[in-house]
């Protein structure tokens, strides 16, 4: 959530955590790696102790640092020298979380695309980049057991890690609690799921094993075309359904937070609103 303000710890300044509370903002989420959005800031590249200092100001003011970003990692390529470049960009990140005050990094698979770590191609769906994906996840699980970190794999329905059948090979062979499922639905929805999430955050979490990590929350549409289009849109303009999310992010997710993404600035306090309405009416039916 805080990419849509800053990624540069220099700006997380009291004036930028008073705004933030001021939207009923008591967590965030930072990409701490995208430098001038034309470029990435890599660990060793970024000043902790200035990481450090933003995280204090956020807890200051009561706002918790949860997880960091882990660099568009290229986990799943081809490509060896550039995979061991994505594990190390992995398992160095742990050090710039530790520093913003967290344990959780948060990551994707990567691409076998050259243009984007999210960009879809036919090997993404091929047999050996999920092996590949598994191996680095093997190299790294370690170092994050070692140093008491915990590693959330972002599924993507373009990605390596696509649907709840790829979700539970990886985590029937990595048993390590210090690998988590990122708790985001709306990545890996399809025609299968789009009329019925419920369905799908099931399947995540038994595919998991129950062990879900971060919860990040998006919403999206159904374009009324000929050919299939699912587009994101702000939580609380779509058809997801948040109850169930809800309740379930309050049962398995790694945190008490729920984290919403890809907004601008000015989109954040309607999203807020509608998310805390949301939990504020599921609280009520516990009671009642």
């Amino acid at each position: 959530m805080l990419t849509a303000f800053t990624t540069d710890p220099l700006e997380m300044t009291p004036d930028l955590a008073l705004k933030l509370r001021g939207l009923g903002i008591e967590g965030v989420i930072c990409h701490l790696g995208m430098g001038d959005g034309k470029s990435i800031r890599k660990p060793m590249d970024t000043n902790l102790d200035d990481v450090k200092r933003a995280g204090e100001i956020f807890l200051e003011h009561g706002i918790k640092p949860l997880s960091n970003w882990g660099y568009w990692a290229p986990l799943c390529v081809a490509d060896s020298q550039l995979r061991k470049e994505g594990i190390n960009l992995v398992t160095d990140s742990f050090k710039v979380a530790k520093a913003f005050g967290t344990n959780v990094v948060v990551t994707g698979s990567g691409s076998n695309s050259n243009i984007s770590a999210w960009y879809p191609v036919p090997e993404n769906y091929s047999r050996e980049s999920l092996e590949r994906f598994i191996d680095s996840l093997e190299q790294i699980i370690p170092v994050a057991e070692d140093e008491e970190m915990v590693l959330v794999v972002k599924p993507h329905v373009l990605s390596t890690v696509r649907d709840p059948r790829i979700i539970k090979e990886i985590f029937d062979r990595i048993s390590s609690p210090a690998l988590r499922l990122g708790f985001d639905p709306t990545n890996i929805v399809s025609h299968d799921y789009m009329y019925d999430t419920p369905k799908l955050i099931s399947e995540m979490f038994d595919a998991s094993g129950g062990r879900m990590g971060s919860a990040h929350a998006k919403d999206f549409i159904v374009e009324p075309q000929m050919v299939l289009r699912i587009t994101e849109v702000p939580v609380g303009e779509g058809i997801f359904n948040w109850p169930d999310y809800v309740e379930k992010a309050s049962k398995y997710a790694i945190n008490e937070y729920i984290a919403l993404e890809h907004l601008s600035s000015s989109q954040v306090r309607a999203a807020a609103e509608f998310m805390h309405k949301v939990i504020a009416d599921f609280e009520m039916t516990q009671i009642s």
